[in-house]
């Protein structure tokens, strides 16, 4: 697997062409144009934000495969206990990347048999955190604008900041940055708009609807965490393996009706399952912990980033005196919130 990554890592840098080179090719078509130039404001943003892109982003690869690949993951049915693989630098994770549909799929058969309950998605994007300069994607450029500028910031964020064996924290942090800082771009543009009044009226409603995102996030965020908690007292308890299995469908059927209603679109949860749950948990893990010390700092990005930082080091004393601490706690500690109090969604 790893010589496979390997292989499809070198076709996408090598098949990289200057973004510049690009914008001022009279070959370019308009449309693309302008997509390039929205990604190369975003990344700037990125940068004011006090992340650190690196060189990421200033180069584009055309790639013929959409998704890019295929993430896998498996976990037991009765509990949260998952599959997980161990690769270089980001050492272990609890899902496995395919660049073929079929591979994935063959996977999950071969885990389904074993027992597992299995999951498989699409991914149009990923960092190699910041080992080499990740180019933008064509299967990210299709996307609409509120995505790229999601995906960018986020990846960008995987360059600057990565705790190993932390995939939990990490990818909640990742996507919690990566959609309210994608919600402060369009504050920006917003605020500073100097253009025809047509055009600032696009740049107010394309801010709005960047709030509709993060308040869809927010409120799948609760969702998945309060049906988290509540299967793993269910998981955790006497009831046998068939009880079980019976009551966890009525705690999702339960907890999952309002959120369904409320966003009828969203193709994900059409029914319980163990692996798409963690999934999903694994990048909507304590939103409210992030947004907590993003107040404490006035909303300021680089106090922010300082933050998690510093509860890197927090978190890699308290190890040293013998002492277990999450990453999350250890973000509390570095925010002041108090421990095991702050809040799960």
């Amino acid at each position: 697997f790893v010589l496979r990554a390997s292989y499809e890592e070198v076709k996408i840098l090598l098949a990289r062409t200057p973004i510049d080179k690009l914008l001022a090719s009279d070959k370019t078509d308009q449309e693309t144009k302008n997509k390039l130039t929205f990604v190369t404001n975003v990344r700037k943003f990125a940068q004011e934000m006090g992340l650190d892109p690196k060189e990421s982003f200033t180069l584009y690869t055309e790639v013929k495969k959409d998704p890019l690949a295929w993430v896998f993951m498996a976990a037991k049915p009765d509990s949260f206990s998952l599959k997980t693989w161990w690769f270089p630098f980001v050492g272990s994770v609890p899902y496995k990347g395919f660049f073929e549909e079929k591979d994935a799929l063959a996977a999950a058969k071969s885990s389904s048999a074993e027992g597992w309950e299995t999951w498989v998605r699409g991914t149009d994007a990923f960092s190699t955190l910041g080992w080499f300069n990740d180019p933008l994607l064509s299967t990210t450029l299709k996307r609409d604008q509120f995505t790229i500028a999601n995906t960018v910031i986020h990846e960008i964020f995987h360059s600057t900041f990565w705790v190993k064996d932390q995939v939990e924290f990490n990818e909640s942090a990742a996507n919690f940055i990566g959609v309210f800082g994608m919600l402060d771009f369009y504050k920006a543009r917003k605020d500073t708009c100097l253009l025809t009044k047509q055009k600032c009226q696009d740049e107010d409603a394309a801010y709005k609807s960047a709030k509709l995102i993060v308040t869809r996030e927010e409120e799948l965020a609760s969702f998945v965490n309060r049906l988290y908690s509540e299967l793993e007292s269910l998981y955790s308890g006497k009831l046998s393996k068939p009880e079980i299995m019976k009551e966890r469908i009525n705690i999702f059927n339960k907890l999952s009706s309002n959120f369904k209603a409320k966003y009828p679109g969203f193709d994900a949860f059409k029914t319980i399952n163990n692996a798409e749950l963690m999934q999903y948990k694994i990048y909507l893990s304590n939103f409210g912990l992030f947004k907590g010390c993003l107040n404490i700092c006035k909303n300021n990005w680089e106090c922010f980033i300082d933050k998690l930082k510093n509860s890197q080091t927090i978190t890699e004393k308290m190890t040293e005196n013998q002492k277990k601490l999450s990453p999350f706690d250890g973000l509390a500690l570095s925010c002041n919130i108090p421990l095991r109090k702050h809040p799960l969604n």
